[in-house]
């Protein structure tokens, strides 16, 4: 038995196939069942560089979430780039010094905030400054890495500061005498007091 073709053109402009489903023609069903929406995929490449214009020029105190592709971070990304970097250059020019990274004074980076007002140049140095005022660098128990929380880590301080030994202190809590001596020794959980 073979299926009827709709005589009916697809509803999106300037198509002109027939309908296969949903009032839209296979390859527009399909974009719209992979990307949401019926002109999705490559189509959207030269949108999202005017949006990305379009973003640059905006004037709100407001976070601007970007609306595409994000990393594994939560970073907006665009063709493989940061995509925040590219507003910024957009908004603010070039940055002085090819070594300096996009900042974000609000801090909601990570949430894919692109707002221009929110961007700026910063040195490496400034940028940790920004994450820690934040609250969104991850150091000591907020690493999942973390085998020591914060109460610990006191703990064993005060019990090296009594006269227990290093390896003592390491099998109390399960973690090498190295780990035990670097973190007396402040080179591990700093901001621990």
């Amino acid at each position: 038995m073979t299926r009827r073709k709709n005589p009916l053109p697809c509803t999106i402009d300037g198509c002109g196939r027939p309908i296969e489903r949903k009032g839209l023609c296979s390859a527009h069903a399909h974009r719209l069942q992979r990307y949401g929406d019926p002109l999705g995929g490559r189509q959207l490449e030269g949108y999202i560089e005017k949006d990305m214009v379009r973003i640059a020029g905006l004037k709100t105190d407001d976070c601007v979430f970007w609306p595409y592709t994000r990393n594994s971070f939560g970073y907006a990304m665009h063709a493989g780039k940061q995509a925040h970097r590219e507003i910024c250059r957009l908004a603010h020019g070039e940055p002085p010094d090819p070594k300096l990274l996009c900042a974000h004074s609000c801090g909601n980076g990570h949430l894919g905030c692109v707002n221009p007002s929110h961007l700026r140049w910063a040195t490496q140095k400034e940028n940790m400054q920004d994450a820690v005022h934040h609250g969104t660098v991850r150091r000591g128990e907020n690493q999942k890495s973390a085998k020591l929380t914060e109460q610990q880590v006191r703990e064993a301080r005060r019990l090296s500061a009594a006269g227990r030994s290093n390896p003592q202190i390491g099998r109390l809590y399960g973690v090498s005498s190295t780990t035990i001596r670097d973190l007396v020794n402040r080179t591990t959980w700093r901001h621990v007091e």
